[in-house]
């Protein structure tokens, strides 16, 4: 059986550091998300999809789960108030298109993800802009394993047990990008 204080995933900042020098920038360095601007946060699309509109589970920036300041990226299933979800099944994603100069980067980020071991948890991927990353109403779409980072020996994080730091190199190439987080829960305790 879950647990109700386990059953969120947050993120709360994303950071982007040039690792390599660059002359042009079209996204400022280094990049910060807090989710604590509005601006900022109107750029990220959440519940990309049919399957996310309709679904029980979404991403909401919200109070209900915070590492520092006052709002992070949460999954839930009463409109942001908890940082909690359903057992429905659902692969719920949320993105922010970055196009950075040719390069390698670091990129950090701060979440906490609860679920169950092996079928309900958080993947975060990089992927090209053209690919399509709406949510789906079954499990992840094969895009998901096939880009999301592997933290701690896994793609999928989930009973993290407190908040944890994820630094990951991604390489631009020039072309527009998604960072992609995806919620993926089963329909089962």
């Amino acid at each position: 059986r879950k647990s109700v204080l386990l059953e969120y995933l947050c993120i709360c900042a994303i950071m982007l550091n040039v690792s390599t020098v660059v002359n042009a920038q079209t996204l400022s360095l280094p990049y910060f998300c807090g989710f604590e601007d509005a601006v900022e946060n109107s750029q990220w699309t959440l519940n990309s999809g049919a399957a996310g509109n309709s679904a029980a589970n979404k991403w909401y920036v919200s109070h209900a789960e915070v590492y520092a300041g006052d709002r992070a990226l949460n999954i839930s299933n009463n409109g942001g108030t908890t940082a909690t979800y359903g057992n429905t099944t659902v692969a719920i994603v949320a993105y922010r298109e970055i196009t950075l100069p040719a390069g390698t980067y670091d990129l950090s980020f701060t979440y906490y993800a609860g679920g169950e071991a092996n079928t309900d948890g958080l993947y975060a991927c990089w992927v090209n802009g053209s690919q399509t990353t709406n949510s789906s109403a079954m499990s992840a779409p094969s895009w998901v394993n096939s880009s999301a980072f592997t933290i701690n020996s896994k793609k999928m994080q989930s009973l993290t047990g407190g908040w944890q730091v994820s630094t990951q190199t991604i390489t631009s190439t020039g072309a527009t990008m998604k960072l992609v987080f995806v919620w993926v829960n089963n329909g089962s305790n």
